[in-house]
């Protein structure tokens, strides 16, 4: 089970799962001695681990877990900021408990939302509020790349 639920098979079956952050992106490339499988996505290049699941110029489907969202601290820089960098717009923020759900539009995509889950901590440091610019990581490692069908 717990493979089903960090690696689903498609996207039909992480939808059923109720998994966020399902896309469509196009693989760039495949770098097999290093590990490396890059897609293009919305007008990112995205790294992932070596995934061989279509070849380069087909459409994936990939999925990221909603911790697995990093977001940049703005009063310093991080490491983390050099790892499939991102930009979007909060356009939700729901505390639950010790935990926080921010809802981003990603760039100047409307329609496209990305979640990410953090500490409510963290959240307030930071102080996110819907209408904020902010800056993001998605792991690289944590990108799950499906068969698109």
């Amino acid at each position: 089970m717990k493979t089903v639920l960090a690696r689903p098979a498609n996207s039909q079956v992480a939808r059923l799962l109720d998994m966020h952050n399902i896309f469509e992106a196009v693989i760039v490339e495949h770098r097999p001695l290093s590990n490396l499988t890059q897609i293009a996505w919305l007008n990112y290049v995205l790294e992932t681990r070596y995934q061989p699941v279509a070849a380069a110029g087909e459409k994936v489907d990939w999925v990221i877990s909603p911790s697995k969202v990093i977001l940049h601290r703005g009063d310093r820089p991080s490491r983390g900021e050099r790892e499939n960098a991102i930009a979007g717009i909060v356009r939700e923020v729901v505390t639950l408990g010790d935990f926080t759900q921010v809802l981003i539009q990603v760039g100047e995509w409307v329609d496209l939302t990305l979640l990410m889950i953090l500490s409510a901590h963290v959240a307030q440091r930071n102080g996110l509020a819907v209408g904020k610019s902010i800056h993001l990581s998605l792991v690289g490692m944590a990108i799950h790349l499906m068969p698109c069908y």
